[in-house]
Parts: C-alpha cells; structure tokens; sequence
C-alpha cells in the first residue's frame, strides 16, 4: 500500500508551494478567504480571551472538526502523535495558504521546484 512519506515541514513546504502558485495564477479565492476567515477566528478568540474562553473552545472544536472530519479512527490507530500532528497541521493550514497566497498575488512570479534546481 502506497503511503506518502511528509514529514510536517515538508506538508507545510508544499501545500505553500501550491498556495503561493495560487496566487500567482489568481485562482482559489474562496479558498484564500476560507482561510483567511479561519485566520481572524482564531486571532478573536485568542483577544477574547481577556473576558472568556468559549470563543477559544469554539475554534479548538472547529479546528478539531477540521483535523479528524475523515479519517480520525484511522489516526487513533497510528496513536498520539499522529493525532497531534494532525491537529497542529490543521490549525497551520489556513495561516500557510493565506500568507502564501497573497505573497504569490503580489509578487506575482512562481518559484522554481526545488529538485529542479538540484543538478
């Protein structure tokens, strides 16, 4: 059975590598602005916090939701780590593609593929 062997930076590397293409082309906006919704949640609830914590549980369980919506079981059986890697991917996903999709909307140029410039 094929499985794909990222490791969190190397995720993180390449989902910003398509997010930042993303931009460049100008394509995905709903998806910049999912995310970039995600982004000001989680920044309200941390400022929220001053006053109460439910807005921090409500994006703790948004993000859990977010995480483990299809194949939690699965990561229950790869243990915790696996699940704690699932969730600290999840709540690094929407500040990736945001961040890198602007940056590739701005500066408007592709990077090159990295094992292309090996040579």
């Amino acid at each position: 059975m094929y499985r794909p062997q990222y490791t969190l930076l190397t995720a993180c590397r390449q989902l910003a590598g398509y997010a930042a293409s993303d931009g460049v082309l100008g394509v995905r906006r709903p998806r910049l602005f999912r995310n970039g919704a995600r982004c000001v949640l989680e920044i309200a609830a941390l400022c929220a916090l001053r006053w109460t914590f439910y807005p921090l549980l409500f994006v703790v369980a948004l993000e859990c939701w977010f995480a483990f919506r299809h194949d939690l079981i699965f990561l229950l059986r790869r243990g915790p780590l696996a699940v704690g890697a699932r969730l600290l991917f999840s709540t690094l996903v929407p500040w990736i593609v945001a961040v890198n999709q602007v940056r590739g909307g701005i500066t408007g140029t592709m990077k090159a593929n990295r094992q292309n410039l090996q040579g």
